[in-house]
Order: C-alpha cells, then sequence, then structure tokens
C-alpha cells in the first residue's frame, strides 16, 4: 500500500500561519466575574459546585463555567482559551485568582493575572444546604 503524501508550497504556509490566532500583546485582559451559584453540602463526603460566568476585556468573550468543589470551599478550572480560575471560600469571602497565558504574534507568552475578594451571601436551606451568591466584579489582571 502505496501512502499518499501532499505539501503545500511555502508562500501558502506563510498565509496559514498568519491565520493562526495570537494574542494582542499590548492589551493586558481583565475579566469581570458575575453570575456566581454556589451550592454545597456541608456534610463529608458531599461534593458541592460553583458556577460563574467569566468575560474577558481584550475579547468581549464570556464563558459560563462550572466547577466541582473539593472539601466543599474550593475548585478550578480552564477555559479553553489559556485561562485557569480558581475559587475558594472562606468565612462568608470568595477569593478568585484568573491566570492566562497571552501567546503574542512572536510566540512568546506573557502571564498575566489577577485576583478579587468578595463577599458571599449565603442562604442554609433545610439543615446543611447551603446556596451563595455574590455580587459582579472587576478583577484586574497585571503582567506577572
Amino acid at each position: 500500500m502505496k501512502l499518499l503524501q501532499w505539501s503545500l508550497p511555502l508562500a501558502m504556509l506563510g498565509t496559514l500561519g498568519d491565520a493562526l490566532p495570537a494574542a494582542d500583546c499590548d492589551k493586558i485582559p481583565s475579566w469581570t466575574f458575575k453570575n456566581l451559584k454556589w451550592h454545597t453540602l456541608d456534610t463529608v463526603g458531599q461534593n458541592g459546585s460553583a458556577s460563574f460566568t467569566l468575560v474577558n476585556s481584550v475579547t468581549d468573550k464570556a464563558v459560563d463555567l462550572k466547577c466541582t468543589l473539593v472539601a466543599n470551599y474550593r475548585c478550578q478550572i480552564k477555559t479553553d482559551d489559556a485561562t485557569e480560575v480558581t475559587l475558594q471560600a472562606q468565612n462568608g469571602v470568595l477569593y478568585v485568582w484568573v491566570d492566562q497565558d497571552l501567546t503574542c504574534g512572536d510566540a512568546t507568552v506573557k502571564h498575566v493575572g489577577g485576583s478579587a475578594d468578595l463577599d458571599m451571601n449565603c442562604d442554609i436551606v433545610q439543615h446543611e444546604d447551603i446556596n451563595c451568591t455574590a455580587e459582579e466584579s472587576q478583577i484586574k489582571g497585571d503582567v506577572v
């Protein structure tokens, strides 16, 4: 059986490479964190969840994310664009960290991060069922 081989002219390779998205590294993103829904059962062995929306200020892209809580108070989730979000709740405060790697046009990578501390509004339903929300917040990104 003969394997088929094909190649592109060198001129076309440059065109394909130009079509690949590169981050605008002159613009450092900030993020809007909103629509938090935090649900947990304050019971050993039970996992809760957190869902929220994250909006990138540079791309104006909004993503709805959901993660499973570890030990009922923290979670970490990665989006499809090299962005990682970590949430941790403690004493009625939600700590949010956002980390993003920007691949620039010259193939260098800039690491951008930001964080916020948000007051959580929680209701205890029944005996151990806890539901929380938080106000919308802007998270400023800085090169780290």
